[in-house]
């Protein structure tokens, strides 16, 4: 399924909710429905029109302002709405969204940021979990190739058994940019590079339901989400999110090291809920160097760079998805 497709599906299942079921073709739609609204806004405005002459013409008359015999104008020809009309041939194209192709690969979309020819952005980190339920720990080293415009793949220890693939990392969520809201951000380059412009657009995208906390821990993990992105978003993005950060009041920022002795800026954030969380990033590539959540996850990213494609091959097969538009 296309994502058009997929988002005409959505939004009938939302009219359904509340309206009974109107079976629809939907090819030509959207064109055809378009020339009808702009005609049929033509025609009311000119029959506005000619109402609101006649009115004022005929209060003139009572009022022995102007003879009876100059209010006889033509009346002009009824419009033609064009409903089956084609479209002339210099309307404008809608632009193209983003489209997951059968294979996985994207059309349309904006592409990996990084230059040169490799086709996957390679991460490798080690990750510390403990199970908040029974209180274990797990510890595990992960691979990842990651991609905007090809489905990627996971490796755990090393395991090319157990690799498992997933989508390409297209949508980056759920923003409220210059006032509208988009559900489902496909371009990096909407989100703003200025600090302060970024961070008053986090700001307008918290919402009571999504997420924890107040709304300052709210755009600090946003902001940290987007630093966590690495490669697949263009650098400049990712020092803007990590000043965005840095700068909500109660984050504490100092010169340090991350846990393997690295130097980089540390930055301590105080939920207001949970426990403190402690991040490290490399200043000169914005890339997060560790992540240290109290509440049970420690990860260290020892490695992040361009790659070459994976060892395996993903398939929907190792990734358990139906299709790659959904996985």
């Amino acid at each position: 399924m296309s994502t058009d497709e997929d988002f005409a599906t959505r939004l009938r299942a939302r009219a359904d909710a509340v309206a009974p079921p109107v079976p629809v073709d939907l090819s030509g739609v959207v064109g055809r429905g378009r020339r009808r609204r702009v005609a049929r806004h033509g025609a009311v405005a000119a029959l506005a029109v000619v109402a609101l002459a006649g009115a004022g013409l005929g209060a003139s008359t009572q009022l022995g302002l102007v003879e009876p015999s100059v209010l006889q104008p033509a009346l002009p020809e009824p419009p033609q709405l064009p409903w089956d009309d084609e479209p002339p041939a210099s309307a404008p194209t809608p632009s193209t969204a983003p489209t997951v192709q059968p294979d996985g690969t994207v059309v349309g979309g904006v592409g990996d940021p990084w230059t040169g020819d490799e086709p996957y952005w390679y991460t490798v980190y080690e990750a510390t979990q403990r199970d908040l339920t029974t209180g274990t720990t797990e510890s595990f080293r992960r691979e990842q190739w990651t991609s905007r415009e090809r489905p990627g793949l996971t490796v755990t220890d090393g395991d090319l058994a157990t690799a498992s693939g997933f989508g390409p990392r297209v949508v980056m969520g759920r923003y409220r940019i210059d006032g509208e809201w988009v559900d489902m951000l496909d371009d990096p380059n909407r989100l703003p590079t200025d600090p302060a412009a970024l961070e008053a657009v986090l700001r307008d995208s918290v919402e009571p339901d999504r997420r924890q906390g107040t709304p300052d821990d709210k755009v600090v993990e946003m902001a940290t989400e987007l630093v966590l992105e690495g490669g697949l978003l263009p650098v400049e993005l990712r020092h803007a999110a990590w000043q965005v950060a840095a700068a909500v009041p109660g984050a504490v920022v100092t010169e340090g090291t991350d846990s393997t002795g690295r130097p980089g800026q540390v930055l301590r954030w105080d939920r207001s809920e949970w426990e403190p969380v402690t991040y490290v990033r490399d200043p000169s590539t914005g890339l997060m160097l560790e992540v240290v959540d109290e509440m049970g996850w420690h990860a260290v990213y020892l490695e992040q760079r361009p790659s070459g494609p994976p060892p395996v091959a993903p398939t929907l097969e190792n990734s358990g998805c139906a299709q790659w538009v959904t996985c």
